[in-house]
This record gives C-alpha cells, sequence and structure tokens, in this order.
C-alpha cells in the first residue's frame, strides 16, 4: 500500500525479474513537498485512489506512471497499485474500499480478474481512464462502454484524442507524457557529433534517410534484427533507461518516422529535453502537439507542469 504520513513518501521500484512493485520510503523535503501541493494550481487532496495497470515489464507507460503516482502522493493521495500479479478477490476488496479507481493499461488481467473491475467501475464506482495507445480500439464494444463511463479520459496526444472520437464517439483531455525533466537534460562532458542521427527501432522511411544523407551516421537502437544498410549506419542493443541521457546528448538528431498511427513516445521528449532536433512524421502523436521542440526551455516548462495537471484535472472533473 503506498500512503503518505507526515514525513515519508514512498520511492517506487519494480523487481527486474516478476516486474511486481517493491516500495521504499524516503524523508520528505519539505520545501519541495509545499511546493508540490500548491503548483499549477493542486490543492492537498486526502483522498484513496487505486491505480490499475498491466505489470508485464518496465516499459514507457510504467515510467510515466511511476512520476504520475509520486506527484499524486505528494499532494496527499493515498494510492494503491492494483496489477494483473494480484488475486480477483484482493482486487475487488481494493476496488471497493477506494475513493476513486484510475484505469491504465488492462490488457494482461485475467478473465476472472476483468469480471471484478468491471462489476466496480460499472455500478457507481467514479473512475478514470488514463490512455496510452490505441488497444481500446480493438475490442470497440468494451472500449467505447470503459470510456464512455468514465467521469474524465486523459489521452496523450491530440491525435490520440482524436482517433477516440472518430471510431468510439468518446472525448476527453489531453496531457503530455509525465516525464523526469530534471534527468533528462544534456549531460555535461559528452561530445554532440555533428551530423549523427539516433533512432530508436525502425521506422518509415529510416532507408530512405540513410540513401539520401551519406554523410550522416545513424545509429538505431533496437533489441531485434533490422534489414537497413549503410556505410554509417550501426545497429546497438537499447541501453538502460539510465544511459539514454548520455546517449541523446551523442547525437544531433532524433529521427521518429512512424509506419503507422501512434499515440505518442516518451523517446521524442526525452531526446528533446537532451538537445537532440527532433524528426517526426504526421503519424507521430507528439507532432500533433505543434510544440516548438527546439524550445528546450518551454518544452521542459509544460512538461514540468504535466502531472500536476494531471491531478487538478481530475479534481475538476470529480467536483473538488
Amino acid at each position: 500500500m503506498y500512503t503518505l504520513n507526515e514525513d515519508f513518501i514512498p520511492e517506487i521500484y519494480y523487481d527486474r525479474r516478476t516486474c511486481e512493485p517493491i516500495v521504499s520510503y524516503r524523508r520528505i523535503n519539505k520545501e519541495v513537498y509545499h511546493e508540490a501541493k500548491s503548483f499549477s494550481g493542486v490543492e492537498v487532496t486526502k483522498r484513496r485512489v487505486a491505480w490499475v495497470q498491466d505489470m508485464i515489464k518496465r516499459g514507457g507507460a510504467e515510467i510515466s506512471n511511476e512520476l504520475v503516482i509520486k506527484v499524486g502522493i505528494d499532494c496527499g493521495n493515498e494510492i494503491i497499485l492494483v496489477t494483473n500479479f494480484m488475486e480477483a478477490s484482493e482486487i475487488r476488496g481494493i476496488l471497493r474500499e477506494s475513493d476513486l479507481v484510475i484505469v491504465n493499461n488492462i490488457f494482461h488481467f485475467s478473465k476472472e480478474q476483468m469480471d471484478e473491475i468491471k462489476k466496480i467501475l460499472f455500478t457507481g464506482k467514479p473512475y478514470v481512464k488514463y490512455d496510452h495507445d490505441f488497444r481500446e480500439l480493438m475490442r470497440p464494444e468494451f472500449g467505447k462502454e470503459l470510456l464512455g463511463r468514465s467521469v474524465l479520459n486523459v489521452f496523450i496526444s491530440p491525435l490520440h484524442r482524436d482517433e477516440y472520437r472518430r471510431k468510439l464517439g468518446v472525448d476527453g483531455i489531453c496531457l503530455p507524457l509525465a516525464i523526469d525533466v530534471d534527468f533528462f537534460k544534456p549531460v555535461p562532458g559528452v561530445e554532440r557529433k555533428e551530423k549523427s542521427v539516433l533512432a530508436v527501432r525502425a521506422g518509415a522511411d529510416i532507408q530512405l534517410f540513410i540513401d539520401e544523407n551519406p554523410d550522416f551516421s545513424f545509429t538505431i537502437l533496437s533489441d531485434r534484427r533490422i534489414d537497413l544498410s549503410g556505410d554509417k549506419l550501426k545497429v546497438i542493443q537499447e541501453p538502460p533507461y539510465e544511459k539514454m541521457p548520455e546517449v541523446y546528448s551523442e547525437h544531433e538528431y532524433f529521427l521518429y518516422c512512424r509506419k503507422d498511427l501512434g499515440t505518442g513516445a516518451r523517446v521524442v521528449f526525452e531526446a528533446a529535453l537532451c538537445g537532440c532536433k527532433v524528426i517526426m512524421n504526421d503519424k507521430a502523436g507528439h507532432k500533433s502537439w505543434g510544440f516548438d521542440f527546439e524550445d528546450v526551455y518551454g518544452l521542459r516548462a509544460i512538461l514540468r507542469k504535466a502531472p500536476y495537471e494531471f491531478w487538478r484535472e481530475i479534481d475538476r472533473a470529480i467536483g473538488i
């Protein structure tokens, strides 16, 4: 159970093998805590919140959620993480006792677990759908009911929301993904190589970029075999998350061109904050924000507010 008391708040980590959450408590920096309480208009709200999400691996959604949860705790909420590792009866008990449920990705819960979740959500329990991808469009009948009954839907880009409007007829607000803006910044002492391009996994038209820019070097981060060729091309395994600021800081450009529509990838924000010039196509969800990605100071300010705005918008939706 994640709780906030007078002197300590939890730090959330994940077991590398089981992906189960591990909590250790650290003493509150009272100045930071009081700043968090008033930041962006968020007031302290004592509330018991069940946060429901898949826990398969520590990917982009999980990393963003960690920061949103920490801010929620700093703002006075008691947050209980509900995952597919729990028994259905335990899930039922936690949801019943919660004042509010936040539903994130729920695609790896069993039928028994899902039956308990639906029973609680669809019989009057207030809940927020915090959506990260397009997977609810793959089960449209359930997706339309899930997003149609919520007190608030939160999408991660305008393109993301527009697709749900068009295909399911549901609406909501857009907030950027939560990013640790103090962690992602140019790393002192790391030389940024001129005419260097970084891409995370292969996307659309990368081979075309390579062929049309023979003077540029390309680094592709991928754990899979990629069918690309070029004299100045290298494909390397994606480094640990903690090393990514250094990797971004070594490159002049970050290339993110998708073959299909994407809701928004945190790597785009991370790269921009670390000083890369970002190249995207129109299928990249974060392009639909219309942000000036070269204005790193302005982008950092927008992203710093995002997790606080998340909790403020919830307060508005439920009438606090």
